[in-house]
């Protein structure tokens, strides 16, 4: 009885003890053990990804930012990341070795530099699709941005012109997205979405009091907020 005990408690201390390592940062065995782990989700790379002749730059931060990586097995990790807006993976460090981390359904969110990305399943120009959106709004209804940058190849000489246009990641506008309290996902461009999605047709009444417009999407971090205030005065 006494050895099943010990037993017992032996693997239950392992167990923690494994729960615990990959929560320390800079840890040999804590990499390790979260590149096992999570093998399926993450690719070792050369560098990070990117050719020096390309004009412009996938990467949201100017440099590697320290991170948290929250997986939903209950995990946290910290280590170095910076977020490419162009293949919708973080590239992260580990071991002077540099890594990708997949949307995947085991990761739940990313916190870096004061900014939350999470993992969502979502629809993007008609086709169903899984990426990091940044978490903008929290409270009964979600604001969430995909940021995205576009690959313009090398482009040949135009009239008059000796060299060709060179290869360049252009950023683009953000994409906005509301998540309902039931869960759905929907992109939205302004508050005259939020207000056709929600069916809350006195938010643009009181957006009016507070100088808050419907018709611009830098409006709407501060709209959502509204709404979600309205939602708790009415409960």
């Amino acid at each position: 009885m006494k050895k099943i005990f010990l037993l017992t408690s032996l693997c239950f201390v392992t167990l923690l003890s494994n729960a615990q390592l990959i929560v320390n940062n800079g840890d040999e065995a804590s990499d390790n053990f979260f590149l096992r782990v999570y093998e399926a989700q993450t690719r070792q790379i050369n560098s990070d990804g990117l050719d020096p002749s390309i004009e412009g730059t996938p990467l949201v931060y100017d440099e590697y930012q320290m991170a948290e990586v929250y997986t939903k097995n209950g995990d946290v990790k910290n280590m170095p990341m910076n977020y490419n807006s162009h293949k919708d993976v973080f590239y992260f460090k580990l071991r002077d070795s540099n890594y990708e981390l997949d949307p995947s359904e085991m990761i739940d969110l990313v916190k870096i530099k004061n900014h939350v990305y999470v993992v969502k399943n979502y629809e993007k120009d008609n086709q169903k699709t899984r990426g990091f959106l940044q978490l903008l709004v929290m409270g009964d209804y979600r604001l969430m941005a995909k940021k995205e940058t576009k690959f313009r190849p090398e482009q040949a000489p135009r009239a008059l012109e000796t060299k060709p246009m060179p290869a360049k990641y252009i950023t683009l506008k953000d994409k906005y997205f509301l998540e309902t309290p039931e869960g759905e996902i929907i992109e939205v461009s302004n508050g005259k979405d939020v207000i056709k999605v929600t069916g809350v047709n006195k938010l643009a009444g009181e957006a009016k009091n507070r100088r808050i417009s419907i018709k611009k999407s830098e409006h709407l971090v501060p709209l959502v907020q509204l709404l979600n205030d309205m939602n708790k005065a009415k409960s």
